[in-house]
C-alpha cells in the first residue's frame, strides 16, 4: 500500500476561474490534497511523492524527540 497523497503540484502552468475570479498557477505550484482547485482540473496536477532529498523516511532524525533519550547505552 502506497503512501497517502499530501499535495498535488501543477505540471504546467495555466489560468482559470476560481470562486469567481482569474487565477494564475506557475508550473511546480503544490496544493494540498482536497482544495477545492484540484476539483474537474485534475489531470494538470501530478501527487507529490516528497518534496526533494532530504524529505525521504529513510533518513534518520537529527534530533531526539521531545522526551526522547539518544545516545545512552542501556544497562545489562
Amino acid at each position: 500500500m502506497g503512501k497517502k497523497v499530501e499535495f498535488y503540484r501543477a505540471k504546467e502552468s495555466f489560468v482559470t476561474v476560481f470562486e469567481g475570479e482569474q487565477l494564475s498557477v506557475g508550473a511546480g505550484e503544490l496544493v494540498r490534497a482536497g482544495h477545492k482547485l484540484l476539483k474537474r482540473r485534475e489531470e494538470l496536477f501530478e501527487p507529490v511523492e516528497n518534496f526533494g532529498r532530504f524529505d525521504r523516511a529513510e533518513v534518520e532524525q537529527a534530533t531526539a524527540a521531545p522526551g526522547e533519550k539518544r545516545g545512552e547505552k542501556k544497562k545489562k
